[in-house]
């Protein structure tokens, strides 16, 4: 274990999304509603464990938090010494529910961030806003849930993919090619909004009967908006011939999220690539879902996707499956084969983003909830802060594991998540501490020196 540390982050602005029903109107205007979760508005105590959930303690405030590392030497064999300084800023409780699935971040071109989330008894979604990079919130406010795919437009406003894609004639045809689905567009400070219908065309889509019934969804992580303005975003589902296995595929927008393109399949495999991974049975593989990809230092784009389904017997027990990764070379034309995680991230819900100093974070979950760096394009993982070991939902004490994360700022992230006492956001900042180039400086340079050593 090593020491986290506090520390102030410079102004920025930021927010956070929940779930709730679809809205049906075209304009908003968000009023301040609700209450403030604390009674004085005050952070809670910053150097509280994450572990110890709503349990503070006055002796907590003259010691400093820690977090422990994945230590199945299995699954995870010790990380070589790491070449970074991880620090964790004071955290704000959201909410009392814990154990939800619809926590999340976006941030728009100014700063601004919003987290979105739910509350105990309560099928509302609720939202705070951010402008100092997550060390602060603002009052809490009732708003939509936007879904989980979001990107501030490098023009203006901040684009959300709702969920689900629906057939555009509606019901149920055996195969669909186009399809729609809700486009939010929110004001850079997140009080307005309006949707939209955004086309999406995916030759020979069907519905997925499985584990449960849905067609193409936009999930995980978040939208990659290009030097020239254009979108890419992962999604995942069938397509005509896939037999209730997922596939994980890449979209493209060439106007701002209001029409998608197939661009390619990510990641497809009909039966389980690794199967002496796990030789319990054939239920716990579900295909390649709940994706998330990020434009990499290199020019490279990097996919991180789920395979887990359930034992069958079980479906909350172990043993857990690895998520995988794959690589671009030509912005997600072509991938490279999937690769199970080194050492083995478990198991689902991952969202990747990319530093300015190259370094490559990711935030995940079940069992716990975890946040993995990687120094060397996404090929290991040398650094992992837990911040929960709670196992998954349907044991006593569970939660799904389900988190959010976006950058916030050029080495600086906010992260959301259920765990011990509630729904908390995190300040996670993230520097190159070591002169390993060794030439009397710490720089990015030193950064390239450790992926090419």
């Amino acid at each position: 274990m090593k020491p986290r540390k506090v520390c102030v982050f410079g102004a920025a602005l930021a927010v956070v999304f929940c779930a709730a029903a679809t809205v049906q109107a075209t304009e908003y205007f968000i009023a301040p509603g609700g209450n403030d979760v604390t009674a004085d508005g005050s952070l809670l105590n910053p150097w509280a464990s994450p572990s110890r959930g709503a349990d503070i303690k006055a002796e907590d405030t003259a010691a400093f938090a820690t977090v422990t590392e994945v230590a199945d030497p299995d699954i995870n064999p010790p990380p070589p010494a790491s070449h970074l300084d991880i620090t964790v800023g004071p955290r704000t409780q959201l909410s009392t529910l814990q154990d939800q699935y619809d926590n999340r971040l976006a941030v728009s071109r100014t700063g601004v961030v919003a987290a979105f989330y739910p509350k105990p008894g309560s099928r509302l979604c609720y939202s705070r806003t951010s402008t100092d990079r997550g060390l602060t919130w603002g009052p809490e406010t009732v708003s939509p849930d936007p879904g989980n795919m979001s990107v501030g437009l490098a023009g203006g406003g901040v684009v959300f993919m709702w969920r689900f894609a629906t057939p555009v004639g509606g019901g149920n045809p055996p195969v669909a090619s186009d399809l729609k689905t809700t486009r939010y567009l929110f004001s850079d400070d997140f009080t307005s909004y309006s949707t939209s219908t955004a086309s999406v065309t995916l030759p020979n889509a069907v519905q997925h009967t499985k584990w449960a019934k849905f067609w193409p969804v936009w999930e995980k992580g978040k939208i990659v908006q290009l030097d020239n303005g254009d979108l890419l975003a992962p999604m995942y589902g069938e397509l005509k011939g896939d037999d209730n296995v997922y596939r994980t595929m890449l979209m493209h927008s060439t106007d701002q999220g209001r029409s998608w393109q197939y661009r390619s399949t990510i990641a497809y495999s009909a039966t389980d690539p690794n199967p002496e991974l796990h030789p319990s049975g054939p239920w716990i593989y579900a295909g390649y879902c709940e994706p998330s990809i990020t434009l990499l230092a290199n020019g490279q784009l990097l996919a991180m996707i789920r395979t887990q389904g359930t034992t069958g017997e079980d479906p909350v027990s172990p043993p857990y499956r690895p998520m995988y990764v794959a690589w671009s070379d030509d912005l997600g034309l072509t991938w490279t084969e999937p690769v199970p995680t080194s050492p083995h991230l478990l198991n689902v819900w991952p969202t990747l983003q990319t530093l300015d100093n190259g370094v490559v974070v990711v935030a995940y979950g079940r069992p716990g909830v975890h946040v993995a760096f990687s120094t060397d394009h996404g090929h290991t993982w040398k650094d992992i802060e837990t911040f929960s070991t709670l196992p998954t939902t349907g044991r006593p004490g569970g939660i799904s594991g389900y988190i959010d994360m976006v950058k916030v700022g050029p080495n600086e992230l906010v992260m959301i998540a259920g765990h011990e006492g509630g729904t908390y956001v995190y300040p996670i900042r993230v520097d190159v501490v070591d002169d390993v180039n060794g030439d009397g400086t710490v720089s990015g340079l030193d950064l390239t020196a450790i992926i090419t050593n």
